[in-house]
């Protein structure tokens, strides 16, 4: 469902993803995102939209790439390791783009699939906490 002022609302939904699986940045979207309970609210350049999103993949996403970021800058995250988890990480975030591409729900099954590859992505990192 999606609720907005204006034009067509795919560049923003386009934007708003590439944000929260972490392809690019607010500012790089040209975007102000706000996520809370009601939703998502996008802020681009004075045109408000509200989005109603699937965020728990999006936001497993976001948050394992800070982990992987995050551990390779410490040190804790062995080079090898560092590119094979991104690997993963990228192929993981490409699949789940592919599927949520032009705004549509994936399917019980490809967020199944998406969920059960990011539990054993986010395993595997744990072992370097």
């Amino acid at each position: 469902m999606v609720r907005k002022t204006g034009k067509s609302h795919l560049p923003v939904i386009a934007a708003l993803l590439f944000v929260l699986t972490g392809f690019a940045s607010q500012s790089e979207a040209g975007v102000n995102v706000n996520v809370g309970e009601g939703g998502v609210n996008v802020d681009l350049g004075g045109e408000g939209v509200n989005v109603n999103v699937e965020p728990r993949n999006g936001e497993r996403i976001y948050t394992l790439q800070r982990r992987i970021d995050d551990g390779r800058i410490s040190g804790r995250l062995p080079q090898t390791e560092g590119r094979d988890f991104q690997t993963r990480l990228d192929s993981i975030r490409s699949d789940y783009m592919r599927m949520t591409d032009e705004g549509r729900y994936a399917t019980h099954e490809e967020r199944a699939d998406i969920s059960r590859r990011l539990d054993s992505l986010e395993t595997d990192l744990n072992r370097f906490r």
